[in-house]
């Protein structure tokens, strides 16, 4: 800390003695129309960039005197690249964009640790830009229900943890602002790290991937924060709404409120904010009470942000972002259970248990403070990171944790994590020949963290695990020609240490386990992955690539010392504790038929020696762990069309299938071979979203979701499903976002979540075949604000 505090102090200090130098600038379409939200930036460094405010300007600052080129970009325009001269006099800039439809290099992916635009990237990414996140925000909740609409992943399930929201089959590594908040020791199945209003963009990098470490089986997703608006001193943003359920709408009332100031004064830029949310209870299509159990109903929400930055002169950037993220459920429900394809699981107003604890994220704190120097030897930028993240959550009560000897009936489990850790990320630019450069991207993680998994009523679930974790990487980009070529490595070096431990008791009514004392000892494991990839981008409409990528993951630890059957858990007889390694092949094709249609298509196998299947042993009813061989295979399509100025469609298709090797035989087509189950494998989704203009203050925006069938399995036995393995049956839900600008500062906006009120059952109240958690999804309901920017 005391280092930190010495950093920032020098940083003032360097602040305070250099020049400023500042480039003023308007920009506009062909009508001489101002265009709001532009991105301007340094070529050789978008990230510090700034985007136009609602006049079509900005102010960039520049520590140095020279000439600097501009990338000049807006979706839709022609990506333009302009020199500038910066000396002492203030330069005023007016740039006129060209009307292009699409551009491939007009979205800058940064969660790679290489600035890049969307056509060097040599996987399938999606990005969710503010516009669209405005969109979606307004019927949508939470952020797990936004991240839904990029193809491969999995819907949300309208419940605070989002068990079985996977990508491609599964877990992701989750980032704000390269944070990681899911913990490597233990899948959180959580997406809801802050709010919605704290966030300016979100990328997706789909596929295994090794280059921000430890648990991206899946793939990235990474939520971008908010940055200032540099071209005023003090900008004001404020949003307030209500919401409410249109079928009995009694006790539904929500609100929400949402108050954010960012500018710039001097050499420092600022975005300062934070949001208030509050839930009413949830109605089914048919105004049942929906149960609360892991429920969004009745609870509170709440978020701050900062973030300041400072530009220190000769190349020197400093950054300081804090976020807290917290929601508390306050039911006055009682839960009252279904039956598996009957009756829905229900809430009733009634006596609720008074040992029950509030479910919810009770926090989750995120400090980053960053450093970057462009230039710090020869043709090298530098960015170092320090960051801490805390979190802590509450789940639903679950009956099997009961124990009567000891007067427990049920339990509600918590976890905690608690990690720090320092990145150096060096970028270094080389040119061979004008058709022969490309960057060299390589340096060092360390982190620290320490997961745990108490019970609310103090009994131990998960024993803490004490993870150091250091690892060093080197990625190599070059392009020749109209060549992409990339490759690289990282070696990953984890001590893991777990005190002695007992395991919990448990009792499903039927068999009971646990209470096993188990030796605790230190975990070792090291782990070698790699990556190559082509892409070739010679022609527009065409534009294939192919890449191999591995990610390294220590396997849901948490999860494996908790279900523990051996009395040490360094025994030679304990296999389950190994490490996985994912291997993901894709194929991809991109491209722009015209200026106003593009598509992307890709393909993709992923598969594990060692998987992480949680099954239910039809023995004792609990769960156990499998580590037999895993594929996972699918394939995904998007197209988005341009029609005119008014109208602009955008189609997905993503599906996806899973096996286990159960013979482990090296084969996945044998009568042995089962498919993997429905909290991993989705059915196919279909998404697509109409954008509509009615006029220039008025717009309009269809998003419709189609889930497929997906039947698997047969019945046991008893005529029921183990978990996890019930059938999947269609439904369609529409969402409608309109927006009406009232002044130049004040819109209206409204959404509605279930246009059509459609009576459903989420995939996970299917596919679950539990009594207790089949549960409706949202019926249709509204939400209006008002959104005024000064």
């Amino acid at each position: 800390m005391k280092a930190l505090l010495l950093v920032l102090t020098l940083g003032f200090v360097v602040v305070g003695y250099s020049q400023e130098y500042r480039l003023k600038g308007k920009i506009t379409a062909v009508n001489d129309k101002p265009l709001p939200g532009v991105n301007v930036f340094e070529t050789k460094a978008p990230g510090s960039g700034t985007q136009t405010d609602e006049n079509g300007k900005f102010v960039l600052n520049f520590s140095e005197e020279g000439i600097y080129e501009l990338t000049i970009s807006h979706i839709g325009f022609t990506t333009q690249r302009i020199n500038v001269d910066i000396g002492g006099s203030v330069p005023d800039l007016k740039v006129v964009m060209q009307e292009s439809g699409f551009d491939l290099d007009e979205v800058v992916i940064v969660s790679n640790r290489d600035k890049e635009t969307r056509d060097e990237v040599l996987s399938s990414i999606s990005v969710l830009t503010s516009k669209q996140l405005a969109q979606t925000r307004q019927y949508s909740n939470v952020v797990s229900d936004i991240v839904a609409r990029i193809p491969g992943v999995s819907l949300s399930n309208n419940r605070q943890q989002t068990r079985g929201q996977k990508l491609r089959g599964r877990s992701m590594l989750v980032l704000v602002d390269g944070i990681p908040q899911s913990t490597p020791l233990f899948v959180t199945d959580n997406l809801n790290y802050l709010d919605p209003s704290a966030i300016e963009r979100i990328e997706v990098v789909k596929g295994s991937t090794s280059i921000y470490g430890n648990g991206a089986q899946g793939g990235i997703i990474n939520y971008i924060t908010k940055k200032g608006n540099t071209a005023k001193k003090m900008e004001s943003h404020t949003k307030i709404g209500a919401s409410s359920f249109l079928v009995k709408p009694d006790h539904t009332a929500g609100m929400h409120v949402s108050q954010f100031f960012n500018g710039q004064v001097g050499k420092v830029n600022y975005t300062l904010g934070g949001a208030y949310k509050q839930f009413g209870i949830m109605r089914s299509a048919k105004g049942e009470i929906s149960s609360p159990k892991d429920g969004m109903g009745e609870t509170e929400w709440y978020n701050l942000f900062s973030r300041i930055g400072f530009d220190a002169g000769k190349g020197y950037k400093l950054e300081l972002m804090y976020n807290y993220f917290g929601n508390n459920q306050k039911s006055q429900l009682e839960q009252v259970s279904g039956v598996y394809g009957e009756t829905p699981a229900l809430g009733v107003f009634g006596e609720r248990d008074p040992g029950l604890v509030g479910q919810g994220v009770k926090y989750n704190h995120n400090l980053r403070f960053s450093l970057n120097k462009s230039d710090i030897f020869k043709n090298t930028d530098l960015t170092a990171t320090y960051y801490l993240q805390k979190f802590r959550t509450i789940y639903a009560s679950y009956d099997y944790y009961t124990d009567l000897s000891q007067g427990y009936t049920g339990g509600q489990p918590e976890l905690t994590s608690d990690q720090k850790g320092l990145r150096l990320n060096f970028n270094t630019d080389y040119a061979l020949s004008d058709s022969f450069k490309g960057n060299i991207v390589y340096g060092l993680d360390i982190l620290r963290n320490k997961t745990a998994q108490p019970m609310a009523d103090g009994r131990l679930f998960t024993p803490e695990m004490d993870m150091k974790n250091y690892a060093g990487y080197l990625q190599i980009k070059a392009k020749i020609d109209d060549f992409i070529f990339k490759g690289g490595g990282r070696y990953e070096t984890i001590d893991i240490n777990v005190d002695d431990y007992t395991t919990i008791y448990r009792d499903n009514g039927e068999t009971t386990g646990g209470g096993l004392a188990v030796k605790g000892g230190k975990l070792d494991y090291n782990a070698f992955t790699f990556n190559l990839g082509l892409r070739y981008n010679k022609w527009r409409f065409l534009q294939p690539y192919a890449s191999f990528s591995q990610s390294f993951s220590v396997g849901e630890l948490g999860r494996i010392l908790r279900i523990a059957t051996d009395p040490d858990i360094i025994s030679d007889n304990i296999k389950d504790t190994r490490a996985v390694i994912t291997d993901n092949f894709e194929l991809g094709l991109e491209g722009r038929l015209t200026n106003k249609i593009r598509y992307g298509v890709n393909c993709f196998i992923n598969k594990q020696k060692l998987g992480t299947t949680y099954i239910v042993n039809p023995e004792t009813n609990f769960f156990e762990l499998s580590r037999l061989p895993e594929k996972i295979y699918g394939a995904e399509f998007e197209l988005n069309v341009i029609f005119n100025r008014k109208l602009d469609v955008d189609l997905s298709l993503s599906t996806i299938e899973g096996k286990t090797d159960n013979n482990d035989n090296g084969k996945f087509n044998d009568s042995e071979d089962e498919y993997m189950d429905g909290s991993r494998i989705s059915p196919s989704i279909f998404r697509g979203d109409i954008n509509y203009k009615l006029s220039p203050k008025w717009h309009v925006n269809i998003a419709g979701t189609y889930v497929g069938n997906r039947d698997r399995f047969e019945e046991n036995e008893g005529g029921g499903y183990a978990y996890g393995r019930a059938p999947v049956k269609n439904f369609f839900l529409a969402n409608l976002f309109t927006s009406y600008q009232l002044t130049d500062s004040t819109k209206v906006l409204v959404g509605i979540e279930n246009l059509f009120n459609r009576d459903y059952y989420p995939l996970i109240s299917q596919w679950s075949s539990r009594d207790a958690d089949y549960i409706k999804g949202n019926g249709i309901n509204c939400k209006v604000s008002v959104s005024i920017r000064l």
